[in-house]
């Protein structure tokens, strides 16, 4: 499934108005609603809808409206007076008041059964929360503390809806998010993907076919000895053509050792297999020589892939690390567009992304696999099918794969034996052949 940033999600209303005769108050209505059936499953006999002042106000407004036909106890905390509010927000609050709503005291006191709605923020967010709103996300943490739920709107409140980034002192917790019509970058990527809780997506009546007109992309073995040891230098290029000589696609990085001359020879190996998957040293390698790279992947039959971790990945480009993580999405697809091939940059929720800008968030895997090794299993995988003459596409499409494949094995052998200790040899051992039978294969 597609994930949009808050810039696509508001050309998208923008299209749905202007394209498919659906004016935001429709959309609003169609969210509200959505939201309202996902509170309803939890069997709540309370609930008060905290609605800030834009939007996403609007959309908690239409889901308390709806559930208080069915349930008795229904409240809105609006963070600013509804008299003050503009556009369809003030429409809908409206709305609220002239079928009986009443707001909901202050004092709010949490519990089993209560279900808070959290439509402060949602996508909208680019500044820490201040003033009545951050006190709105304050009393929502109180109350769930004492065992309130929280369901939040399109993004809970306090997270950015394209990185992930959060305002630790001002975060709902969501234990669900319905997010509406496509979900949002920054509910995969961490720290925010820790406090979205259950993710559920809400169709809202915006065609899908208008995704393809917004403006940018959209995110979504075999080895032959050399002889004798040490780094990879240029006397090794001829052997190494000679064994590559027939071979499908080539993995480089895991446990070499590196020389003045490994990076040069490592790109020259690049421009001549057929695909090749670099990890490890091999990144390493190139760091020195990163204003080749694109070079020796436009003259590469097929684009290349790197899988590194953060720390390779700073070396790699020359960025601060901080730099480079605030941003994940962003980061890869630079990445990949100044070198020319497929980045996977790992950690917990690894990015894939391509030149044309197209990248995608894997949200399976778990903490256990951040141990040595693990990244040289990926290596594998994603060798083993770039070296597949059938399938799907190219070196994205099975790089994206090859990610998914890793994680959802980690996950299989953590549930196996746990996540800790895990190693990487679980994976190849416990979780690929778990995977491959659950698939049929």
């Amino acid at each position: 499934m597609r994930l949009l940033t808050a810039a696509g999600q508001r050309e998208l209303d923008r299209l749905a108005a202007a394209e498919a005769a659906l004016p935001t108050r429709v959309l609003m209505e169609s969210a509200g609603g959505a939201v309202a059936r996902a509170v309803l499953e939890l069997q709540p006999r309370k609930v008060v809808a905290f609605c800030g002042p834009g939007n996403n106000g609007g959309d908690g407004s239409v889901a308390a409206r709806l559930l208080r036909e069915t349930i008795p106890e229904v409240y809105v905390w609006f963070t600013r007076s509804p008299d003050g509010l503009k556009g369809d927000a003030a429409l809908a609050a409206k709305a609220w008041q002239a079928a009986g709503g009443e707001e909901a005291k202050k004092t709010l006191r949490g519990g089993p059964g209560v279900v808070l709605i959290d439509a402060v923020f949602g996508s909208g967010l680019s500044r820490p929360p201040e003033g009545a709103e951050a006190e709105a996300i304050r009393a929502m943490n109180s109350a769930r503390e004492r065992g309130a739920k929280i369901v939040a709107v399109d993004v809970p409140s306090g997270i950015d809806a394209d990185t992930g980034h959060v305002y630790p002192v001002h975060i709902a917790r969501a234990d669900l998010t319905v997010t509406l019509h496509a979900p949002k970058r920054g509910l995969y990527l961490h720290p925010g993907a820790d406090c979205a809780g259950r993710i559920a997506v809400a169709p809202i009546g915006i065609p899908r076919a208008l995704e393809e007109k917004l403006s940018g992309p959209v995110p979504e073995a075999m080895f032959a000895a050399l002889p004798g040891s040490g780094p990879l230098a240029a006397a090794d290029l001829p052997p190494l053509r000679e064994a590559l000589k027939g071979k499908s696609a080539l993995a480089i990085g895991p446990g070499i050792h590196r020389g003045p001359e490994t990076g040069p020879l490592i790109g020259e190996l690049v421009a001549g297999a057929e695909v090749t998957v670099l990890d490890a040293d091999a990144l390493n390698a190139l760091a020195e020589h990163r204003d080749r790279i694109a070079e020796w992947s436009r003259k590469a039959p097929t684009r290349p892939l790197l899988t590194p971790h953060p720390g390779e990945f700073a070396r790699l480009t020359g960025e601060e690390t901080e730099r480079a993580l605030s941003d994940r999405v962003e980061s890869a697809v630079r990445a990949a567009q100044r070198f020319g091939g497929c980045v996977a940059l790992k950690g917990a929720h690894t990015v894939i992304a391509d030149p044309e800008g197209s990248s995608a968030i894997c949200a399976a895997g778990n903490p256990g696999m951040a141990t040595a090794g693990t990244g040289d299993v990926l290596t594998g995988i994603a060798a083993a099918l770039l070296a597949r003459r059938s399938g799907i596409g190219g070196t994205s499409e099975r790089g994206r794969l090859a990610v998914f494949v890793h994680a959802m094995a980690g996950d299989l052998a953590a549930a196996e034996i746990g996540e800790t200790p895990l190693v990487a040899s679980d994976i190849v051992r416990i979780g690929l052949p778990r995977l491959f039978r659950r698939w049929g294969r």
